[in-house]
């Protein structure tokens, strides 16, 4: 299984995005605020539910906001690259190109020790190279622009949006 070969199905099934977020994104999100909730539970001293419901409502926030914001500043760029504004499929970029970081995510939240499996968070850039290469108009150069900026708004926008509703929780 490549990206190659999926985001020709992907594409193929023409998927809303309610159908993307119901049967892929949310599900994903769900379980990373569910294992932080359990993180925060089991291994921070004391049981201290409080500290738990908040981090697990600032990761959740934090990941659907991201997700949303993401798409939608795709949304505004992809136009101008020349290539198709669709809001399905930015959103598809977005949510199917995120979902290796909310994996990666997830599993340092269970197992926080495997804080350097992050750089694994990287070949999402490939996932989403492969997806701008099914659009025939672009060129390397723009290919590998529009790569970059959506990459990187995948992995810092949730980011800094953690750290914004940490910083207003705990001043």
């Amino acid at each position: 299984m490549s990206p190659r070969e999926e985001w020709t199905s992907v594409h193929a099934q023409k998927k809303s995005i309610n159908e993307v977020l119901t049967e892929f994104s949310l599900p994903l999100i769900a379980l990373v605020t569910l294992a932080t909730f359990l993180n925060y539970i089991f291994n921070h001293q004391g049981v201290n539910f409080e500290l738990a419901l908040k981090q697990a409502a600032v990761i959740f926030s934090a990941l659907f906001g991201g997700l949303y914001l993401s798409y939608l500043l795709v949304k505004m760029i992809l136009p101008r690259f020349g290539l198709s504004g669709d809001t399905n499929y930015a959103f598809r970029l977005v949510g199917y190109g995120s979902g290796l970081w909310y994996i990666i995510t997830l599993i340092t939240s269970i197992i926080p020790e495997l804080v350097l499996l992050h750089l694994a968070s990287f070949y999402s850039f490939y996932i989403i190279w492969e997806t701008v290469g099914h659009e025939k108009a672009t060129s390397q150069e723009q290919k590998m622009t529009i790569t970059a900026l959506i990459g990187i708004m995948i992995h810092l926008i949730p980011y800094f949006v953690k750290h914004f509703l940490l910083k207003l929780i705990y001043f």
